[in-house]
């Protein structure tokens, strides 16, 4: 498998979330994976499907309390990973316009046949891999109402949490909050992809629930 591939709608793909390490303390290495559905993989854009039931990945280590829950610090990694609990909530759909710092993530009502609320998840441009795509989450949120008459701030105090314990470097918090702004004034302008006819596409029902493969880890 190259890594210049691009995927077919229905392969499985892989969002995994990259540690930065620490040198002499512990490597460079994958802190979160999540097995999906390619939706769509073209330059301008990638679309993934994380489906009810799915089963990520997680790192396994020493676990302190942050803001929004236990996290594990830098340098608190035991070297393994461990399952995350398994995914009972709503299809989602993650859209990745290329080289931008944000996904725009809607979840889908199975009952209705509708997309609903909009999330904008702040975090690394996505590095092609050859399980799919490598990032890393910026901790900073917008959301959004239905018909985008309306934002807000999530997770502010989890952002600066992040930065005083050195799970974000400055860079990274400036690149968070820059990209930020960009999907704000995007949103508030209508423009693509906010302006999109998300309606025209459905889950496949021959979709199976994706799974991590064994070597899903590696770099």
């Amino acid at each position: 498998m190259t890594l210049a591939r691009r995927f077919v709608p229905g392969e499985l793909v892989l969002l995994r979330t990259i540690q930065d390490g620490l040198p002499g303390v512990e490597p460079r290495h994958i802190g979160y994976t999540m097995p999906t559905r390619m939706i769509a993989d073209d330059a301008e854009a990638i679309a993934l499907y994380h489906p009810p039931g799915q089963h990520a990945k997680r790192r396994s280590g020493n676990r302190s309390t942050g803001p929004w829950g236990p996290r594990i610090m830098p340098g608190d990694w035991d070297g393994g990973y461990e399952d995350d609990a398994v995914y009972h909530g709503p299809g989602v759909v993650r859209l990745h316009v290329v080289a931008d710092g944000y996904s725009i993530i809607r979840t889908w009502d199975h009952e209705t046949g509708q997309f609903q609320g909009w999330y904008v998840n702040l975090e690394l441009p996505w590095q092609r891999s050859a399980p799919g795509f490598d990032s890393k989450d910026l901790v900073l949120d917008v959301v959004a109402t239905d018909d985008l008459s309306a934002w807000k701030w999530k997770d502010e105090d989890e952002f600066s949490w992040a930065q005083e314990v050195g799970l974000l470097t400055p860079d990274q918090a400036v690149l968070a909050e820059a990209q930020a702004r960009k999907a704000i004034a995007t949103l508030e302008a209508r423009a693509w992809p906010f302006d999109a006819d998300w309606s025209r596409w459905t889950p496949s029902l021959d979709w199976s629930v994706p799974l991590v493969p064994e070597e899903f880890h590696r770099l």
